[in-house]
């Protein structure tokens, strides 16, 4: 997956943001969803006369791998790219379910 879409999605991704990744697997049936998300500073917000912290959310990265038919998501290639993104970038956070 790197080799597809990793120097694209580098020029995305400041190196000075922590990033929570999100992979929601699709085995078999359905597909495997992926992304990425960031907070890009914050802005006040008030609500019910007290002022709240709204942090504000970049996500650079949004996408949903298929496979052919009769074929599974390849779990190690979806855990191999974030282990080479946390090289290239600082990864807080990885969940699946």
């Amino acid at each position: 997956m790197y080799d597809v879409i990793g120097d694209k999605l580098l020029e995305l991704i400041p190196k000075d943001r922590k990033l929570y990744c999100r992979t929601d697997l699709g085995l078999v049936t359905d597909r495997c969803g992926m992304a990425i998300a960031y907070a890009d500073g914050a802005t006040f917000v008030e609500v019910n006369k007290k002022k709240v912290y709204r942090p504000n959310i970049k996500i650079p990265l949004a996408i949903s791998l298929s496979r052919k038919p009769g074929q599974e998501t390849s779990i190690e290639k979806v855990i191999n790219f974030w282990i080479w993104l946390s090289t290239k970038r600082d990864v807080a956070m990885v969940t699946t379910d």
